[in-house]
């Protein structure tokens, strides 16, 4: 019977059995598990072995009976062709066809005529998966055999199978079923023999996870030449099987040791442009590394947010989107951020925020002081600048990523100056309960924090009237003090007097001035006795007087009584000409011109406080018409050693006004002289600062 029905498949077209077989092999590799990614051209090589596809041999039964072709199977029946046409499924549709057109015939309904069904592969269900994957657990195979023992089972059982459905027969399909048997009883010995001697593990690259998605897509439905009769030996069946493993994982594993070897070379080079500070070669470093197809480290992308944070980009305030890139890119590519690179991000992303703070109050002072009374500014550009300042949103960005960093990494720590950059920069903008979080995050983990931290925390408290918070706090910065005294390290940058002013401060911005000012006696009569009494006693008196008194007074518009207080107290020169020159400010953008010529009077003209101080006095005096006052103080500006960006708009609004008055030329040799020199201090050379 075996014999027999051998016969009869040599008898059968050996064209069909090429038509069949790269439909099987190609309905194979079109499986929803294949890649397009993978380097291997499972379906091109295939093709490329078994040549045409099987439309050559459909179009001849479409042919017009009247055809020479048609006209040879009817006088051959006896031929291949006639042979073919007996075998093939298109007897049933041709006999329609032929009555359907007969003359004479009636028109009916129309019929379809389906061709032969063959038995098509089907995604396997999750039972099936969950069978296959502890069958390969029971047998205790490696991750790397799993690739050809996932491709020996369907080859071979599916082989059977129609080995079988030839056979037609009992014994034969027990000689089969036996041949599979010993087939992948000899397969799964020589996994483990070869799991036993390898020692190197397999990398876990995604060119090998590639693989393994792709592998079990293959000969998913095998081909009638796996096993075309049961004579055919089972191992001539699993020698190109394993061979073929072999050659695949042989190229997978020099690739991957190839880019591996790529990878470490390029990451170390640029860890060495970013430690030597050569930030300029580190993008073109980084831009061959992805041109050559290998995937950067955390160590790459650490050295390119590096390059990123120094290099001069114009404007400056791209240089956070352009970091951000970096840390989307990082993502996209499934790269694991280190603490490294989430202090340099959040560090970056909390100075920005403090800058965007600092500009948009500059802002609004050059509004108030040269603007019109429309609320314009004086140059248009400003008006995009604070815009820009005014979306700026860093902080929230800053704070997802901490709070991302902390929850992927458990137990991540930073350093003191990465909390006190971010710790500050809530505290500014008054985002407390951020600001409570990050600070229990740094106490939990024993990270001695900066003692500037504490006056701005203290404020923001005060600021929504919370004096619990406020004493809380300072009992807690007092606990350090103390531990420090006794030699503990438990606190970074101790600075005593900043914390009082802010504690009387907040007692004053809360409207207990009594209890602000108790606090202050007890604090000064602590130093009673001790070495340096004066020095210290002068040195808090500088430091409240400055930093609590004189800015409630300022904050609540009391000028006349802040001068009285700056006058009465016993300050130092340097601390005297601070506190007036926040007067001058305060009263010359006010419009207060009695009190602003007081002050400003006041201050030393040898400090370099004086030609701050000039600048409002200038715009006030302008702004009041008395050009004999505003060419005083700009004489007084002009002779000043050195002149930056920050007296562009004074020199613009002082040659506005001298125009205006018809002193066209005076104005154009003043401003050509003043912008010269601001010019000139723009274009010296700055030494970079080592991070």
């Amino acid at each position: 019977m075996v014999l027999n029905k051998i016969g009869h498949l040599a008898r059968t077209s050996f064209g069909k059995t090429l038509t069949h077989l790269p439909q099987t092999v190609v309905a194979g590799t079109q499986s929803s598990y294949a890649s397009t990614g993978t380097p291997f051209s499972f379906n091109n090589h295939v093709a490329g072995k078994f040549g045409k596809s099987g439309n050559a041999h459909l179009h001849t039964s479409f042919q017009n009976p009247s055809s020479p072709a048609s006209a040879k199977s009817k006088a051959a029946p006896g031929s291949s062709h006639g042979a073919e046409k007996e075998d093939s499924g298109l007897t049933a549709y041709y006999d329609a066809w032929q009555k359907q057109h007969q003359p004479g015939a009636d028109d009916k309904e129309w019929k379809q005529f389906q061709f032969t069904k063959r038995i098509g592969w089907k995604a396997p269900t999750a039972a099936v998966l969950a069978g296959r994957a502890k069958e390969i657990e029971e047998l205790g195979l490696r991750p790397e055999a799993r690739l050809d023992h996932g491709v020996l089972n369907r080859a071979l059982t599916e082989s059977a199978v129609q080995d079988l459905k030839q056979a037609g027969d009992a014994q034969a399909e027990a000689e089969a079923l036996a041949r599979v048997d010993e087939a992948i009883a000899s397969e799964i010995t020589q996994f483990k023999e070869a799991a036993v001697l390898e020692d190197s593990k397999v990398s876990e690259d995604p060119a090998y996870q590639q693989t393994d998605e792709i592998a079990p897509s293959v000969s998913r439905k095998a081909s009638p030449v796996d096993v075309e009769s049961p004579a055919v030996s089972t191992e001539s069946i699993a020698t190109p099987i394993r061979s073929t493993y072999s050659n695949l994982t042989g190229d997978l594993t020099a690739a991957t040791s190839q880019d591996g070897l790529d990878q470490n070379a390029f990451s170390e080079q640029v860890a060495r442009l970013s430690d030597e500070q050569r930030y300029a070669e580190i993008p073109p470093v980084f831009e061959a590394m992805l041109l050559n197809g290998v995937r950067p480290t955390i160590k790459a992308y650490n050295g390119l947010l590096s390059a990123v944070i120094h290099l001069p980009i114009a404007p400056p305030h791209q240089v956070v989107p352009k970091a951000l890139n970096v840390y989307t890119d990082l993502l996209r590519r499934k790269v694991i951020p280190d603490t490294t690179f989430y202090a340099a991000l959040i560090g970056l992303l909390s100075t920005r925020a403090l800058d965007s703070l600092a500009s948009k109050k500059a802002l609004d002072r050059q509004r108030i002081r040269y603007g019109d009374t429309q609320g314009h500014f004086l140059f248009a550009s400003q008006e995009t600048e604070y815009d820009i300042v005014a979306e700026d949103d860093s902080l929230l960005n800053a704070i997802r990523i901490f709070d991302s960093s902390i929850s992927a990494g458990i137990g991540r720590m930073y350093s003191s100056e990465m909390y006190r950059s971010l710790i500050k920069t809530c505290a500014l903008y008054g985002k407390v309960d951020d600001m409570i979080r990050i600070v229990s995050h740094m106490d939990t983990h024993g990270v001695a924090p900066h003692a500037s931290i504490y006056p701005p925390m203290i404020d923001a408290f005060a600021a929504q009237g919370d004096l619990a918070s406020v004493v809380e706090c300072y009992n807690g910065y007092k606990a350090l003090a103390i531990l420090e005294n006794h030699g503990q390290p438990a606190i970074k940058d101790r600075d005593d007097h900043e914390v009082y002013a802010a504690v009387v401060k907040a007692y004053a911005s809360c409207g207990r001035h009594a209890d602000g000012w108790k606090f202050w006696s007890k604090i000064r009569s602590s130093y009673d006795d001790v070495d340096r009494q004066q020095e210290l006693q002068s040195a808090l008196s500088d430091a409240v007087v400055k930093g609590a008194v004189v800015t409630d007074h300022i904050n609540r518009g009391n000028l006349a009584q802040a001068m009285q207080v700056a006058l009465e107290e016993q300050l130092t020169p340097q601390a005297l000409n601070e506190v007036m020159l926040k007067i001058t400010i305060a009263a010359a953008d006010g419009g207060h011109a009695d009190i602003a010529t007081q002050a400003f009077e006041k201050i030393d003209v040898t400090s370099t406080s004086k030609f701050t101080a000039a600048v409002p006095m200038l715009a006030l005096n302008i702004r009041r018409g008395e050009i004999a006052q505003a060419q005083q103080n700009w004489s007084l500006l002009i002779n000043a050693p050195q002149l930056d960006s920050s007296f562009a708009e004074a020199t613009a609004h002082y040659a506005t006004a001298l125009i205006n008055q018809g002193l066209v030329d005076d104005g154009l040799v003043q401003s050509r002289e003043a912008f010269a020199r601001i010019r000139s201090t723009a274009s010296l050379p700055t030494k970079p600062t080592k991070q």
